[in-house]
């Protein structure tokens, strides 16, 4: 049986100031390399997050305005994170 991880990145589009897409990208190279299938699908706001999905969650640093939107949209997933925590 293939092993896979399969993570949430959240708010993709908004919260990437500190180039978080590389960092990914990275641990998605480093899982392959052992033989790890890694997918990351993005959900952002007004879009469903089911935790049963995921593996990771994986949120970015942003700027104050794109954290407030984002803070916001937050509470419409909360369930789901509590699920995850």
């Amino acid at each position: 049986m293939e092993m896979s991880l399969n993570m949430c990145h959240l708010y993709a589009n908004l919260l990437n100031t500190y180039g978080d897409n590389g960092n990914l990208l990275i641990l998605k190279h480093r899982a392959q390399v052992r033989g790890i299938a890694f997918n990351i699908e993005t959900v952002s706001i007004d879009e469903t997050f089911d935790d049963s999905k995921y593996d990771m969650v994986f949120i970015g640093g942003g700027q104050d305005y794109e954290q407030l939107l984002v803070a916001k949209d937050m509470q419409t997933k909360k369930n789901g994170f509590n699920a995850i925590y």
